[in-house]
């Protein structure tokens, strides 16, 4: 049976999935992360992803469309790599967005000191006093599921970009010319005969052909 040639496949899932998680992470800036509300008359403040967040969704989205388009295997798994890394950061800082007060607080006391043009810190204290006496109340909202769920995609991706792809058939492969015979030769089409059988043991050889007659003998008249 003739050979199979086998050529590497261009691992382009991985590069798909990290290009959807950097596009999830851009969609994350876009809706709010979190919300600072007054918990008496329900007045609240939005608290966005920032500019920050979009940056790095776009470094992702590049990453993504670099795998899809690198031509050597040693390019595609340094892409790989970096989309693990961002993977990882992505569902680091998203991570703790969700799971920590403190970011939604800071993050609301830097645009009130801002507009009032007092001191951040001081801001923050008052707000994280008042959240632990119940006046105001922080919530997750949308944006930082739909960040975690980017990261989470761009490390899959990234993770599948290592992995060596499998191979895919590309044709047989003619057998080498025959060096050692000529053209006047012809192979052999069929099996090679069986050496003959040697004699069981104990038994006889059989007898072999008899004498022929004396040369000398004639007739008389």
């Amino acid at each position: 049976m003739a050979d199979v040639q086998r050529t590497e496949k261009k691992p382009l899932l991985g590069g798909a999935i990290t290009l959807l998680g950097g596009i999830l992470i851009i969609v994350s800036n876009v809706l709010n992360w979190g919300r600072v509300s007054v918990v008496s008359t329900g007045a609240h403040d939005e608290i966005k992803g920032g500019s920050i967040v979009l940056v790095f969704g776009i470094g992702v989205l590049v990453v993504g469309l670099l795998m899809l388009v690198a031509p050597s295997r040693g390019a595609r798994l340094t892409l790989a790599i970096v989309a693990i890394l961002a993977g990882l950061v992505s569902l680091l800082i998203a991570g703790v967005a969700a799971g920590s007060k403190d970011v939604a607080l800071k993050s609301d006391a830097d645009r009130i000191a801002g507009a009032r043009g007092s001191d951040p810190q001081a801001v923050e204290n008052q707000l994280k006093a008042a959240e632990r006496s119940g006046v105001i109340k922080v919530t997750d909202e949308a944006g930082v599921f739909v960040a975690l769920g980017g990261g989470l995609l761009v490390l899959i991706g990234g993770v599948a970009g290592v992995v060596r792809p499998g191979a895919r058939p590309m044709g047989p492969v003619p057998p080498p010319p025959s060096s050692t015979a000529g053209p006047w030769v012809q192979p052999q089409s069929g099996p090679a005969p069986p050496p003959p059988a040697a004699p069981a043991p104990g038994v006889p050889p059989p007898p072999g052909p008899p004498p022929p007659p004396p040369g000398g003998a004639g007739t008389s008249g």
